[in-house]
């Protein structure tokens, strides 16, 4: 399906979404809308706002479920973007929620672990600081598509999470079900 970036709702929703970030200097910001209202298009259109802004081209780093990345909409909906934009938007890497927390533990494995391992396998290997350097680097946005599977602070993923979007510029959270468990118990974590 052709996304239409210039449609009123989602330059509209891009911008006010990116003048949060600017006007408030916030580095993290929730996207909140029902399902089928355009939440990887609004995000992506608020992405390319920050590389207009850099007047160059950004990373992006997209941590969504399984089921999402395997059907490619992130990676369709940048790349219709990048097909339009001037700067760009390069996909530094698609991850699982899970499988970044699994980088985060592999940040500690010693070194004859690693070297211990079947060649195939070190390959597979990925690191957070790794990723956490890249970010560093050049500019970069994290997505977090389904966010509420990382709002408790006290959970070994959601600190993986933060510890990633402290080396990036900025990053969206995104959620359809936000709040399930009342907006007190959630409100507070996602505060946290």
């Amino acid at each position: 399906m052709k996304i239409n970036f210039s449609h009123n709702n989602t330059k509209n929703v891009a911008i006010r979404l990116y003048n949060r970030f600017v006007e408030n200097d916030y580095k993290y910001q929730n996207l909140t809308m029902f399902t089928g209202f355009g939440k990887t298009a609004i995000s992506v259109a608020t992405a390319g706002i920050y590389a207009v802004s850099q007047k160059q081209d950004i990373n992006v780093f997209v941590i969504a479920t399984k089921r999402k990345l395997e059907e490619g909409s992130w990676e369709e909906t940048i790349k219709q973007y990048n097909d339009i934009a001037k700067y760009k938007l390069n996909i530094m890497a698609q991850t699982t929620h899970e499988s970044l927390l699994i980088a985060d533990k592999n940040d500690k494995l010693r070194k004859k672990d690693i070297k211990a391992m079947r060649p195939s396998r070190q390959k597979e290997l990925k690191f957070l600081s790794e990723w956490k350097k890249e970010a560093e680097e050049t500019p970069t946005i994290v997505f977090i598509d389904e966010v509420q599977k990382c709002k408790k602070p006290t959970r070994k993923k959601s600190k993986a999470v933060a510890k990633l979007l402290k080396s990036a510029s900025i990053g969206i959270g995104i959620s359809a079900t936000p709040m399930p468990n009342g907006i007190l118990d959630d409100g507070i974590a996602y505060l946290i």
